[in-house]
């Protein structure tokens, strides 16, 4: 199995330099699936809405699309799911999702956090 960076997923989705996302589709079409680590699924949302000042909605609707395409695969997908789904329902960041859904999946009870936007998932405990 191989694995893309985000650099090769933001191509895919993010056709801004025509010559690397045929190169980046032409990896996705020869060697998928790929496995998509959870630290480039972050990176991704983040580049996103950093760099390309996407939306909530534009951003959740390409991790949609990432977790239902059977190109790409994930050490904890049930996490990931919930991650992306939660994401486009509430107002955490895609991290803390990830984060908190991650941590539910390796068997934790629950995360501590401060970030009350993050505690209104069930993944973490409001530390007040």
């Amino acid at each position: 199995m191989f694995a893309i960076d985000t650099n090769i997923l933001l191509r895919i989705f993010q056709n801004d330099d025509p010559v690397q996302t045929e190169q980046a589709r032409q990896i996705l079409r020869e060697h998928a699936p790929v496995f998509v680590n959870d630290i480039v699924l972050v990176e991704f949302a983040w580049t996103c809405k950093s760099v390309f000042k996407l939306d909530r909605e534009a951003i959740f609707l390409r991790l949609k699309a990432i977790i239902e395409a059977p190109e790409f695969c994930f050490a904890y997908p049930s996490a990931v799911e919930r991650a992306v789904y939660g994401y486009g329902s509430r107002k955490s960041d895609f991290a803390d999702w990830l984060a908190g859904e991650s941590n539910l999946e390796r068997g934790c009870e629950t995360t501590f956090t401060f970030d009350d936007g993050a505690a209104k998932g069930g993944a973490f405990r409001l530390v007040d």
